[in-house]
């Protein structure tokens, strides 16, 4: 809703508001001080908010996908390390591979990943 202007009580809120600016006095010096310092307890500590930029380590190790990234990388590279520096006779019992041949690598591999039914590759 709207209301009606009124020009009387415009001009006697016009009145009432140079009235108050004419008539400020000034704030007792003690409330001032009071007020004053009481703003600057409240202000924050500029040294306190500050943050160290993290080190090029942590940026590192952000950048791979944290401490659970760093895991599986460190977990990759033993094993890279471990099957890049034995001896291939210690890598095949290590494996659970015994003179195997290509045929039976081929077969351990057929038997293991797909049911009988499943064996539409096979010959004959």
């Amino acid at each position: 809703m709207t209301q009606a202007e009124d020009p009387k009580a415009d001009a006697a809120l016009d009145a009432l508001l140079s009235q108050a600016a004419h008539d400020v006095e000034a704030a007792p010096d003690h409330w001032v001080d009071r007020v004053v310092a009481d703003a600057a307890a409240w202000q924050p500590d500029p040294a306190a908010g500050q943050v160290a930029a993290p080190g090029f380590m942590a940026q590192v190790a952000d950048f791979l996908g944290g401490w659970t990234g760093m895991g599986g990388l460190a977990t990759a590279c033993a094993a890279g390390l471990f099957f890049g520096l034995t001896q291939p006779e210690l890598v095949t019992p290590t494996l659970g591979i015994v003179d195997a041949g290509q045929e039976d690598l081929f077969d351990l591999a057929q038997d293991a990943l797909l049911p009988d039914d499943m064996l539409f590759f096979e010959e004959g």
